[in-house]
């Protein structure tokens, strides 16, 4: 045992000491609740701190408790702000019904998104001291010695602005005692912050902490200033629906209009788009970093369908920087001609539900569905009808000279009219 002023004592005493704390239980100065009933989350942290006048170190008691439907999910609480080198404390069912499990974990030093795993490097001294289920509700009560030593993405007991990081799912079944268990990425994640000078307590014996009875309510707890999660994932999808569900379709629309800038709109939007493409789903990638992909889900196919468009984002303004040079070496329209727009058909409309899938997985209401697809329902009739303008553009001008029919292997397309400059 680590208490200040008292030795190591046998195994059997450590418990009966243990729960001796647990009976003079007071209520907890210092907890953080997450309750979403939208999100099914409903996890609670609360911490007492102990200066360890043997060890010179703080110790960290805490209380866990979340609430697991049909004896699914798990939920985690952890120091920082982020992933990197936190020290998570992760509550999930056990193996039987009564069972609680309890793992600490932190994320390897080569990835700061990797799924969180127990520590290979040593980490302070930890001891379970008392499991519980009270209905749906799962807790565990835990000892971390020295918890403030912890050299990766450490909590300091003086801070009154503290930041720490939960996150949970609300249907993975765990339902094992194996604390080795792998992780499904979390459904909810944020950041908050603690006065962890509410709960610190610098003489007097350690107590473990309990929740107060208020509801599921914070005490000494306030939510992070910064960036949350989900508005550095809402820069992700506005990125990616702007290049795809507005530039895009705005840029074939240019190129069919006929007018004699024609090809320089085209060229100019969709370089534009590609920015914003390739911008949106390297921020993606930084975000989610780590995770496995598994097709299964929801999350996995977004992630995948992403990167196949990364790939056909960057080559389809290959294959129209090829037909440009083609054509005006040739004069007319290639088989490059017919695969970058073919590419460029199956890469807009591929984005297309992409976008609508990021919707779902981000859990938008309806009304955001009508919008997005209100606004495809727009940027389709735009290239659909942008030929008839253009005619008309082409004959008010007498212009229409000027322009050739793009011919291709499936004959001639009237209205993809292309005026090329060969000065």
């Amino acid at each position: 045992m680590r208490f200040s002023g008292i030795q190591r004592i046998s195994s059997w005493d450590t418990v009966t000491f243990l729960a001796g704390i647990i009976s003079s239980v007071a209520a907890a100065q210092l907890q953080y609740c997450r309750v979403d009933d939208s999100l099914r989350t409903d996890q609670c942290l609360a911490i007492s701190t102990f200066h360890n006048s043997t060890t010179n170190a703080n110790d960290f008691y805490l209380l866990v408790s979340a609430k697991f439907e049909d004896r699914k999910g798990y939920a985690a609480f952890g120091t920082g702000s982020t992933m990197d080198g936190s020290l998570m404390f992760v509550l999930y069912p056990g193996a039987q019904d009564k069972d609680v499990t309890l793992s600490i974990r932190t994320t390897k030093f080569i990835s700061y998104h990797y799924p969180p795993q127990p520590p290979p490097e040593k980490t302070p001294d930890h001891q379970t001291i008392k499991t519980w289920v009270e209905g749906v509700y799962y807790n565990a009560q835990i000892v971390c010695y020295g918890c403030d030593t912890w050299h990766r993405n450490s909590a300091n007991v003086t801070s009154k602005k503290q930041k720490w990081i939960f996150a949970n799912h609300y249907e993975y079944v765990m339902q094992t005692n194996d604390i080795k268990k792998p992780m499904s990425l979390h459904t909810d994640y944020d950041v908050f912050e603690l006065d962890m000078t509410m709960g610190h307590n610098v003489d007097g014996s350690p107590v473990a902490p309990e929740l107060v009875d208020n509801g599921r309510k914070s005490i000494g707890a306030g939510t992070d200033s910064s960036w949350k999660p989900s508005q550095l994932f809402a820069i992700h999808g506005l990125l990616l629906a702007s290049a795809f569900v507005v530039l895009m379709p705005l840029g074939v629309a240019g190129i069919r209009t006929g007018r004699p800038n024609a090809f320089k709109i085209h060229w100019v939007i969709q370089l534009s788009a590609v920015a914003f493409a390739v911008s949106g789903t390297a921020w993606g990638i930084y975000l989610t970093w780590g995770h496995p992909i598994t097709i299964a889900t929801s999350n996995g196919a977004h992630k995948i369908l992403g990167l196949t468009l990364l790939v056909s984002v960057v080559l389809t303004p290959m294959l129209g920087y090829l037909h440009h040079v083609r054509y005006l070496k040739l004069g007319r329209a290639t088989g490059v001609t017919v695969w970058h727009r073919r590419f460029g058909a199956s890469t807009l409309a591929s984005a297309w539900v992409n976008v609508l899938l990021g919707l779902w997985i981000a859990g938008q209401p309806v009304w955001y569905f009508l919008v997005a697809i209100g606004v495809m329902a727009c940027s389709a009739l735009a290239i659909y009808f942008a030929p008839t303008r253009g005619t008309r553009f082409t004959k008010a001008s007498s212009t229409k000279e000027g322009y050739s029919t793009v011919e291709g292997e499936e004959g001639s397309e009237q209205g993809l009219l292309q005026k090329e400059d060969r000065t």
